[in-house]
């Protein structure tokens, strides 16, 4: 037998249950995040906050990716254009009105994350494609 698709989604279906029991006993609200499986096994990540917490869980890549982005108008303004700000949005030629939501330390070539305000889907972009959107 052969783990199958349904058989991962009924997995994850009884592991919010019994994480919701677990939640009321203990106070501490669980979340299930992403599983992986093959044909034999199958593993995720379980991740608990304290009810009533201020703040958000440290899985939440685009909050990560905003914060490095705060933090580089902050220290490293030599890296941004001039006339950046995190809370305007910007005219892209082919995309329309972006807005610049995150960078990427890691990422070298690609660092900056642009979302795009009319599909609100995000794209990648070079420091030379940041600094010529700012300034046009």
């Amino acid at each position: 037998m052969t783990l199958t698709v349904d058989a991962v989604k009924n997995a994850r279906k009884e592991l919010d249950v019994a994480l919701k029991d677990i939640a009321k006993k203990t106070g501490i609200d669980f979340t299930v995040g992403r599983i992986t499986y093959d044909s034999t096994g199958m593993r995720c990540k379980i991740e608990g906050t304290l009810r009533g917490a201020v703040g958000t869980p440290k899985s939440a890549p685009a909050d990560k990716y905003l914060v490095e982005l705060l933090k580089l108008k902050e220290y490293d303004v030599f890296l941004l254009p001039k006339n950046f700000e995190h809370t305007k949005s910007y005219k892209d030629a082919g995309l329309g009105l972006v807005k610049i939501v995150g960078y990427n330390r890691r990422a070298h070539a690609y660092p900056f994350i642009v979302q795009s305000l009319k599909n609100a889907k995000k794209y990648k972009f070079t420091n030379e494609s940041v600094s010529n959107l700012v300034e046009a």
